[in-house]
């Protein structure tokens, strides 16, 4: 079994997901939506343990651009209590097509948050891959 730069599938987002899938459905015009939170199911424990991804890889396609800060990455060292900037926040464009975000992991707790322009999305789709491993560590 591949051992590093293992890619798992963590999130996946569609337009219309069936319910009770766990595939996350688009942000409504305005909203945002959290996309992954590594301490949402903590269950109000205190020292979760830490990703084990040293990299994420978010796909994302629609049809509308996001807000100006439409995808932010944040990571945190205290369970959640305060959120960092782990990587400058960025735009989707529609013009670019599908988009890959391959961000380096930097804190022991990461976030990630999609913003929407005021517009009513008709095409969604959204992938979010953790990478097991050292694939440019530091990089």
């Amino acid at each position: 079994m591949q051992t590093v730069n293992r890619p798992i599938q963590i999130a996946r987002g569609e337009l219309s997901p069936a319910a009770g899938t766990g595939i996350q459905s688009p942000p409504a015009s305005g909203a945002t939506i959290t996309i992954y939170d590594s301490t949402a199911n903590n269950n109000g424990r205190q020292g979760n343990a830490s990703v084990p991804f040293s990299r994420l890889v978010l796909d994302i396609i629609s049809s509308a651009d996001s807000a100006a800060s439409g995808v932010t990455f944040e990571g945190s060292s205290d369970n959640g209590t305060t959120w960092d900037t782990m990587q400058t926040a960025q735009t989707y464009l529609t013009a670019s097509g599908a988009t890959t975000y391959d961000v380096l992991v930097t804190y022991p707790q990461v976030r990630i948050k999609y913003a929407n322009s005021a517009a009513t999305l008709t095409t969604w789709r959204m992938s979010l891959q953790g990478v097991i491993g050292d694939r440019a560590k530091g990089n």
